[in-house]
């Protein structure tokens, strides 16, 4: 119960805060609200590559873990957290350019 009641408000204030948005975003004019809904797109995509990253990440951890090789797990781990940087960096000059455009 120490981690289900804050776990349980945690998601619930994720959909709340989706739920609020959601509703504000009906208020703004069109141009605005295609302004937001393809802000939230740029947001979903970016969110993809690392999340991608870390599904595989967390499969070679744990199989090296699995096979008892903590020193492979290690490397993985590590290798995940510079390959995020990288692909943040990225994605933050790729979005930091178009500013002018979005």
């Amino acid at each position: 119960m120490h981690l289900a009641i804050p776990s349980t408000l945690m998601v619930c204030f994720e959909w709340w805060v989706w739920e609020i948005g959601g509703f504000l975003a009906g208020m703004l004019g069109e141009v605005d609200l295609a302004a937001q809904h393809v802000l939230l797109e740029i947001g979903a995509i970016t969110y993809m590559f690392p999340l991608g990253v870390h599904a595989a990440a967390c499969v070679r951890v744990g199989n090296a873990l699995g096979a008892g090789d903590t020193s492979r797990a290690l490397l993985t781990c590590k290798v995940a957290l510079v390959l995020s940087g990288v692909l943040a960096v990225f994605q933050g000059i790729a979005i930091g350019s178009s500013r002018h455009v979005l």
